[in-house]
């Protein structure tokens, strides 16, 4: 070793640093004649940490030299704030004196690391690098020194990447001729590199860590995942100390995480010191519970070996740390235009096809199809919507011979109802005969791996899924069994909707309301579009009658299982719906709701009147009013239709907060505060001072006297958002004289905390208050906003608890950092609130706590939350997630910390913080279209 020259030691430390360790950016540091304070090479780990080595290339090496070296580091310049430093000596150091030194050294110095490498051990580094032993030693020694097997090993290594990549085109191409490319194309596909890569994306990736690429069904995150697995195959064949490239499938991963790399990666290296670079493909496949479980797994991994990162694809809403989630992006127009010049001839073939055609082809899988249909649009015609633009490729697909067209498809929809069942393969022993198995094998759409028999594309799956549902194969009872069926099912549900019968739709949605009405909702709003263009292709529409008949089944179902209905201008006293009136003419529809009594009504449908139209209702009987081109297409339109309907009228009592509450609820506290200063003509002043109970009385007297004269007026606007009932305001009134009398200061006072700081730091209003008393306040309205979301929503959306993240997360704890700072610049004194949600064991009260916190306190609130809430989601308590909610509400609750404004001045500042919740909530949903008004927040 000492006979290396010292340029070349220096060399060789370089090299170990980078090759063996793993280290980045390594390299000498400086250059002769400069100060070097005791270091030689300079590098940094994959996570930014500065490491040092200092090479000694000497014949001896005792106590002295190691304490002359260590002082000379430790007390010198130490660039880069080193705390990590190597000693790397050409010759032996494993005697005692040096190594009791060593000892007492590092007992000297604890804040450092302190490594001491002589001969032996760079020996053993070197011995598994023959190309380094190589370079500095020649031929021959690598020859001796290097162990044959290993060399050996290392084209096994070398025909084992190669391998990898045979293995990933050959996915790639079975997933393009599943979605109806030639054979040719998808090899030319396949040996480009540049397709299924988007630039932004790729460059966007972090080295080490756990990142998701979430997209919907063919938007071509799993052709991405192959391509980044491509990489790290060539990164590795390049360089034989990058990490081990590893390709896994979700659903065949049974085991550990762990337990499944290392029969992977045993026998291409040493994973624990190389690290690996793994792809996950489908994590949502085997079902939520295991995603969440593999995804754990995947953080712990990801930290505990070096360069490891591991990179999983999901649909969206199964990863629920935002920091760890990257959406896949849609086509852009000229990646739109090569794909289809390669497959359709021309970029231009899509300028007369209709706008919901050009949505879809925004996600590779439905370009393709199109792009192939249009090549041969002499047999097929291009599709409307994404669940068609699936029929029409299976219906290519089995089209080939009669045969796949009759036993084919047979075969398909049990082989669906079996996987979609056991959320993974199905063993070819469990699924007929061989000639049964190489019939579906011959359509393209299903693949044997390994000895299991697996559906191509998961989409193709869940097609034939709705089709064994649409057919009766399957019976909904049945896939709605437990959570975790249903989440498995959930998308054949969606193309079952999209795809079926009036009446299969109508009977699915039904069972689904009754079980699961969060997933009802979001089930109709993917399935279902909202409106039509006009076009003379779409079907046209059954007569006005039946149309009615329709929407009142569909109406009916929503308004049952949504108590907030009877609420509503839909609902009759004995809170059935109104009447329903439609009219039809082709594809377009014109439907109202007509104001009457279930006593008087002449029918509960009925044909829309000519002469009722959206542009001239002069008649104040007819309301909801609405006509336009229905997707007529689409048998569950009705559904969709009804949906809006409910949309409008809930979002008014939203907008008026006009939600009823009980009397003794802290939203009736705010209600009665706010009706006070109302009638004292105060309202929206900050001060919040107490209201002399005497002025009250006479004036609570007047309005009741005067609302006993105004028999028609229903309502009346308070504050900000608030209107109220003339009936609950006169009672509001009531127990607001009875307050007054039974005050022992003859005073109503404000529920919160007041103002109470004489002396104002500043414009804001904050500075009114003492620090410990904002303090009091913020923690007075969350805590109150919370219990105001609890009673809105188990009062009026009991059937939603779970599909709305605010409620399915409960019981948890709102913990608050309030930054109050006070400096030079008055616009940064106003203090804001950082809050993060903790799980509470179940039977315990969902709490808020806020506490006041500096800049530093904030920011490690900001540091530590990402690793806590691996934890939280890890936890029992939090693993109370409901597949019923749609995906993307699902723990969203959880994000990692939620900085905030003070919204806590107002007269009613919990009500306002409650709606806005459950607003978004319903918006996440798409119950509600809209998001809440910004300026009422």
């Amino acid at each position: 070793m000492h006979q290396l020259t010292w340029p070349d030691f220096e060399r060789l430390l370089v090299a170990i640093a980078s090759h063996v360790l793993g280290f980045g950016d390594a390299r000498l540091y400086g250059v002769a004649g400069q100060a070097q304070h005791g270091l030689d090479v300079i590098a940094r780990t994959t996570q930014g940490e500065p490491r040092a080595l200092q090479g000694k290339n000497v014949k001896s090496f005792d106590k002295a030299d190691l304490q002359k070296a260590i002082n000379k580091f430790a007390k010198g310049k130490r660039p880069f704030n080193c705390q990590w430093l190597a000693i790397a000596v050409a010759c032996n150091t494993d005697r005692t004196e040096v190594l009791d030194e060593l000892h007492r050294l590092r007992n000297l110095y604890p804040k450092l690391t302190i490594e001491l490498w002589g001969e032996n051990q760079l020996s053993t580094m070197l011995r598994d690098h023959p190309h380094l032993v190589r370079l500095f030693f020649g031929t021959e020694w690598e020859r001796l020194f290097c162990d044959p097997a290993k060399a050996a090993n290392t084209q096994q290594y070398t025909d084992s990447l190669h391998a990898l990549l045979s293995s990933s085109r050959a996915r790639l191409i079975t997933r393009w001729l599943a979605a109806g490319v030639e054979e040719g194309d998808a090899e030319k596909f396949a040996d480009d590199a540049t397709i299924g890569v988007p630039p932004t994306l790729k460059d966007s990736l972090p080295e080490t860590g756990l990142i998701c690429i979430e997209g919907e069904f063919g938007s071509g995150k799993s052709v991405f995942g192959e391509r980044i697995h491509q990489l790290d195959v060539m990164a590795a064949l390049n360089n034989a100390s990058s990490p081990i490239p590893i390709h896994l499938t979700a659903r065949f991963i049974r085991g550990s995480l762990e337990a499944e790399i290392q029969s992977v990666a045993t026998s291409m290296g040493n994973f624990r010191r190389l690290g690996v670079r793994v792809v996950i493909d489908g994590l949502d496949e085997p079902g939520l519970e295991r995603a969440s479980d593999l995804l754990e797994q995947s953080r712990v991994l990801a930290r505990s070996w070096p360069q490891t990162r591991i990179i999983a694809t999901a649909r969206i809403g199964v990863a629920s740390n935002r920091q760890e989630r990257i959406a896949m992006p849609l086509l852009t127009t000229e990646e739109q235009q090569v794909l289809l010049s390669r497959i359709a001839g021309s970029p231009h073939v899509t300028y007369k096809w209709p706008p919901p055609v050009l949505e879809a082809i925004r996600r590779p899988l439905f370009l393709l199809i199109a792009a192939s249909l249009h090549r041969d649009s002499i047999h097929y015609t291009i599709p409307r919507s994404p669940a068609s633009f699936l029929e029409a490729l299976v219906r290519k697909a089995l089209g080939r011979n009669a045969k796949l067209a009759t036993e084919a498809r047979l075969g398909l929809l049990r082989l669906a109802t079996l996987t979609l069942a056991a959320g993974g393969a199905v063993a070819l022993g469990e699924f007929g005969t061989e000639r049964d198995q190489e019939t579906l094998v011959d359509t393209r759409l299903a693949i044997q791996h390994g000895k299991s028999l697996i559906f191509s594309l998961p989409i193709i799956e869940q097609y034939f899924g709705a089709q064994a549902l649409l057919d009766g194969l399957i019976q909904p009872d049945w896939a709605l069994e437990s959570m975790e069926s249903l989440e498995r099912w959930r998308y054949a549900f969606v193309l079952a909707t999209a795809l079926g019968g009036w009446d299969k739709v109508s009977n699915l949605l039904e069972k689904l309301a009754t079980r699961h009405l969060g997933t009802a909702i979001w089930i109709t709003t993917e399935a279902v579009s909202e409106h039509a263009s006009k076009d003379d292709s779409l079907p046209t529409l059954p007569v006005g009658i039946e149309c009615a008949r329709r929407l009142r089944r569909a109406l009916t179902t929503w308004m049952t299982e949504l108590p907030v209905s009877k609420l509503t201008r839909l609902a009759r006293p004995n809170g059935s719906a109104h009447t329903v009136a439609a009219r039809s003419e082709g594809s377009r529809l014109t439907a109202s709701m007509k104001n009457d009594d279930a006593e008087s009504a002449e029918a509960d449908i009925i044909e829309l009147p000519v002469n009722i139209h959206s542009f001239n209702n002069i008649d104040q009987s007819w309301f909801l009013l609405r006509s336009a081109h229905a997707p007529s297409a689409e048998a569950g339109w009705p559904w969709r239709w009804a949906l809006q309907w409910i949309d409008t009228e809930v979002e008014q009592l939203l907008k008026q907060e006009a939600l009823p509450v009980q009397p003794n609820s802290s939203a009736r506290a705010e209600q009665r505060w706010a009706v006070a200063k109302w009638l004292l003509n105060r309202g929206g002043e900050l001060l919040h001072r107490p209201l002399p109970a005497d002025q009250l009385k006479a004036t609570a007297e007047n309005l009741l006297n005067g609302l006993s004269n105004e028999p028609w007026r229903t309502k009346i606007h308070i504050t900000g958002r608030m209107t109220i009932h003339t009936e609950a305001l006169q009672q509001i009134v009531s127990e607001l004289v009875a307050e007054g009398e039974s005050s022992s200061d003859s005073l109503l006072h404000r529920p919160w905390a007041v103002p109470d700081n004489s002396t104002p730091r500043n414009q804001w209003i904050s500075s009114l208050y003492t620090d410990e008393t904002l303090r009091l306040l913020v923690e007075q309205v969350y805590q109150a906003a919370l219990d105001i979301h609890n009673e809105l929503v188990t009062t009026w959306f009991p059937n939603l608890q779970d599909a709305l993240s605010w409620s399915a997360a409960r019981p948890f704890r709102l913990d608050g950092l309030l930054e109050i700072s006070y400096g030079n610049n008055a616009w940064e004194d106003n203090p804001g609130l950082d809050y993060r949600i903790q799980p509470l064991p179940n039977g315990e009260r969902t709490i808020a706590v806020v506490k006041i916190g500096s800049k530093q306190d904030i920011m490690a609130l900001r540091r530590d939350v990402a690793h806590e809430l691996e934890d939280k989601i890890k936890s029992s308590e939090f693993l109370r997630w409901h597949p019923a909610s749609p995906p993307g509400i699902r723990l969203s609750a959880l994000s990692s910390w939620t900085s905030t404004v003070l919204h806590v001045f107002g007269d009613t500042p919990a009500t306002d913080l409650a709606y806005e919740w459950l607003w978004n909530d319903l918006h996440d949903l798409r119950l509600i279209r809209s998001t809440p008004p910004a300026s009422i927040y």
